[in-house]
């Protein structure tokens, strides 16, 4: 395949700095820069849970004692 018949949406890695090789060993990554908050930045935790009804958490009510999540 030449790049002209490669469609956009598969060209994803044009950009990878690193190299793949025959073993994990032999390869070199390519780590994206660190990313840091700005000075002074609120400490925001996102929890995203799916399929979840009312009464599966132990403050609701749950068979199962869920104290991480009561604390959150």
């Amino acid at each position: 395949m030449t790049d002209s018949t490669i469609p956009p949406h598969a060209r994803g890695y044009e950009d990878f700095g690193g190299t793949i090789d025959r073993t994990f060993a032999d390869s070199i990554p390519a780590w994206p820069a660190e990313r840091r908050a700005p000075e002074g930045s609120p400490n925001i935790v996102l929890v995203l849970l799916d399929d979840m009804g009312y009464s599966d958490i132990s403050p609701f009510g749950a068979e199962i004692d869920t104290p991480h999540l009561a604390r959150l």
